[in-house]
């Protein structure tokens, strides 16, 4: 990975209490209008709409990177026992290939202002085990992050 990509990652991990924990699970099932199962982690892939997340390649070469992202996060996903959802904001520069893809969801606004507040990166994500420890990353090329951190108990 490019030095510049590395310096631009951030992550920030941690542990919620229970209450917190049920808090949050709580307002990602109603945010996402589905339930999910109690044991099961969550992962959400978060494509942020900030100046940087432009590529010049067209569109053809951004859905690619869309169905790979597809692809490999149901790969972490199913080894893992995690549910992953893919969501977006408004006004992102990709909107019209996100809506063309199934697995993405539009969201109302509540990711953007109280998980993703940070919009320097083009992706991010959330993850949140079952026992409260969560990891929330901004940056690109992440899947081998989500793997470590799901492996971890």
């Amino acid at each position: 990975m490019e030095e510049s990509h590395k310096k631009n990652q951030k992550a920030v991990t941690g542990e919620l209490s229970d209450e917190e924990y049920k808090t949050l699970r709580n307002s990602i099932e109603k945010n996402l209008k589905t339930r999910i199962p109690e044991k099961m982690s969550i992962l959400i892939n978060y494509e942020n709409s900030s100046p940087e997340c432009y590529f010049y390649k067209g569109d053809a070469f951004v859905s690619k990177i869309i169905d790979n992202k597809i692809r490999i996060s149901k790969r972490v996903s199913e080894k893992y026992k995690a549910i992953d959802f893919f969501l977006y904001p408004e006004n992102t520069n990709y909107d019209r290939l996100f809506q063309n893809k199934e697995k993405y969801i539009q969201e109302n606004g509540y990711f953007k202002d109280s998980i993703f507040k940070d919009n320097f990166k083009c992706s991010a994500f959330l993850i949140l085990k079952p026992n409260g420890k969560f990891m929330r990353y901004y940056g690109s090329d992440y899947y081998t992050e989500v793997g470590k951190f799901l492996a971890e108990k």
